[in-house]
């Protein structure tokens, strides 16, 4: 049965962020203030030992939206207007697949498996807003209030935040120490303890950001009635950018937040998968 006429098959959406890891509040890091992440968390299933493929961007990304690896799919590097990494079958993208199953298909913000975001078979696309994830989230909140309730072709949205990178809070946010700064123990010495801080604080801050995003994109959920009927995957292409994370090999590199939660299909209860799987 085509999905077009099974209004029973789940919607989905993937919100990604950028740089984060694991640095949120249901993955032990009390300094930072992530409410809605960590609802959404509490509500659905919390796989601990999630690696992504790759500690850069496309790469990573790529992986997760092809289920192949960065060798398979040819991005072997970064990819966009000013790089030369382009995937190998662009209609192995996510998008296309569901697409051709019937899905509306819908990119919403930031993307980086392609220079060219048409290539990757989105029927509609929200662009980068001045305001960052939480500009991207009003809109997204938007398309689905003006959704016709009678509509039953489910929908695929690809959500990508260009918050947490560098240079941080550039779309919006003030720095966020009020819970004091987390940092990884490999970095108790050589560093300079105030620049740290302040780099710390700063990144918590578009932490912040990202979490006001997702409360409004969860919240526009339930205020359609999709919740039910929603699969809602939160995960990070790679850790963050400090030493010995993105662009390493090292754990804090390649240990990312994954977060899953669709009530209708069982995925609820604040459990967690402590199995080793990778963003494929």
């Amino acid at each position: 049965m085509s999905a077009a006429s099974n209004p029973t098959r789940p919607n989905i959406i993937i919100i990604t962020p950028h740089d984060t890891g694991r640095h949120f509040g249901c993955y032990g890091v009390e300094s930072v203030g992530t409410p809605a992440i960590d609802a959404l968390a509490a509500d659905g299933v919390r796989c601990t030992n999630l690696f992504a493929t790759s500690t850069m961007c496309s790469p990573s990304r790529g992986s997760l939206l092809t289920g192949k690896y960065p060798e398979r799919n040819g991005l072997m590097g970064l990819a966009g207007p000013n790089y030369r990494y382009e995937l190998t079958r662009p209609r192995e993208h996510l998008s296309h697949l569901l697409r051709a199953q019937g899905y509306q298909t819908v990119l919403c913000g930031h993307q980086h498996e392609a220079a060219d975001s048409a290539t990757l078979g989105f029927d509609e696309t929200i662009r980068e807003k001045p305001e960052g994830a939480v500009g991207i989230a009003a809109e997204v909140a938007a398309f689905l209030a003006q959704r016709p309730r009678e509509e039953h072709r489910p929908f695929f949205l690809q959500i990508g935040f260009i918050e947490t990178h560098t240079p941080y809070l550039k779309y919006g946010g003030t720095p966020d120490s009020s819970r004091g700064v987390w940092a990884p123990p490999y970095m108790g010495g050589g560093h300079d303890e105030a620049v740290l801080r302040e780099h710390l604080a700063a990144f918590q801050g578009s932490i912040r950001q990202v979490d006001l995003a997702v409360a409004a994109i969860l919240a526009a959920l339930r205020a359609g009635g999709l919740e039910d009927n929603t699969l809602v995957l939160f995960t990070v292409d790679h850790g963050p950018e400090l030493p010995r994370a993105k662009w390493t090999g090292f754990d804090a590199g390649a240990h990312v937040a994954g977060i899953l939660r669709w009530p209708g299909g069982g995925l609820v209860g604040g459990r967690t998968c402590e199995l080793l799987l990778n963003n494929t």
